[in-house]
């Protein structure tokens, strides 16, 4: 990835990580820098650029923010007079400040160097959105590292209720979770985020292996299964893998959800509202039903059950054409589908 971003900005990228160990660079950067070997062997002071090593621990403590970004450094190459050189760290997971960070730096013309051949491909994964709940800062860095190289929108949660929250608040084509995490675990977030989208791909990602792990991950909601450690490779190709299908399906179900416009952050409010409305909606159905006004109680369910849809919570959708039904023919079992319909309710205004 350090290489594509090096085609991409023009610029010398070094990528470190939440210690400040630097951890991966790009080809540019080597040849600006005159390093050859094994990244995991050099260490920011080994780098001829003076200054870097307070920059990094500047990032590190909160209240020395206001080196960011950071420059002028000094560059020093042989016996060549110091060549000063802008830099700015970019931080590697989504809305937070400080390391993980990319660290890319502008190449002083003098040098005379052109980019390294560039041999990674454009992103597998572009535009495709992830939810990814992870408590483990290096596996944070991990998966940011693996999607956002591929093009993929990430958001990143430290828990299951931060995951369970931006589930129903926002779309996305694919949620990864950890299933051991503080205060909501992997488990009870896949069951109550399966209530809110029946259809979205959920992937636990676990330490534990075997059938009866996986058999537990599968009963709790999830609907695939991946083994720590995280492997690049396979992340990649089955978060790819579960989008085609998952967009394959909706196309042949004529699914009508706007998935680019549930990515918009004003839909998003809309969404946030009409969850909130929906206890109100639940309770004028009840309320028909003590009536006995058949018609009302349709009418109600009709109107849930395209909005519902619309708004891309297809379980309380599909209830919703049920009850719907079940009032047209005036048939008893009204009140079990309109509990039915209650808790599902209740799990999405949590």
């Amino acid at each position: 990835m350090p290489a594509l971003l090096e085609q991409l900005s023009g610029r010398a990228v070094l990528l470190f990580s939440s210690a400040g160990k630097l951890v991966d660079m790009g080809p540019r950067a080597r040849q600006v820098l005159d390093l050859a070997g094994r990244v995991d062997r050099i260490t920011a002071s080994d780098l001829p650029l003076e200054g870097l090593d307070l920059m990094l621990s500047a990032e590190v403590a909160p209240d020395l923010e206001a080196t960011w970004p950071c420059g002028p450094l000094l560059l020093h190459r042989g016996r060549a007079a110091p060549t000063p050189v802008r830099g700015e760290f970019v931080p590697m997971l989504p809305g937070r400040r400080g390391l993980p960070a990319w660290f890319t730096f502008e190449v002083p013309d003098i040098l005379d160097t052109e980019p390294s051949e560039v041999v990674e491909e454009a992103g597998s994964l572009d535009g495709v959105r992830v939810l990814a709940a992870e408590d483990s800062p290096d596996n944070q860095l991990l998966i940011s590292y693996f999607l956002q190289g591929e093009g993929a929108q990430l958001v990143l949660v430290e828990n299951g209720q931060e995951a369970i929250d931006r589930a129903r608040a926002q779309f996305f084509d694919v949620v990864l979770l950890d299933m051991q995490m503080p205060i909501v675990d992997g488990f009870e977030a896949a069951s109550r985020i399966r209530q809110l989208h029946s259809n979205l791909p959920i992937v636990a990602l676990t330490a534990n292996t075997g059938d009866e792990a996986e058999r537990q991950c599968l009963e709790a909601g999830c609907s695939h299964f991946m083994t720590k450690p995280i492997n690049r490779r396979l992340l990649v190709e089955l978060v790819s893998e579960l989008v085609v299908t998952a967009r394959a399906a909706d196309t042949i179900s004529g699914g009508d959800f706007d998935a680019e416009l549930a990515a918009d952050p004003e839909f998003q409010l809309m969404i946030a509202d009409f969850v909130d409305d929906l206890d109100v909606r639940v309770r004028l159905m009840h309320q028909a039903l003590e009536r006995g006004d058949w018609d009302e109680l349709e009418g109600l369910a009709h109107k849930l059950k395209g909005a519902a849809g619309s708004f891309g919570l297809p379980q309380i959708s599909n209830v919703s054409s049920e009850l719907e039904t079940c009032a047209k023919d005036r048939e008893e079992r009204a009140p079990g589908i309109l509990k039915r319909l209650g808790d599902l309710v209740a799990t999405a205004t949590a």
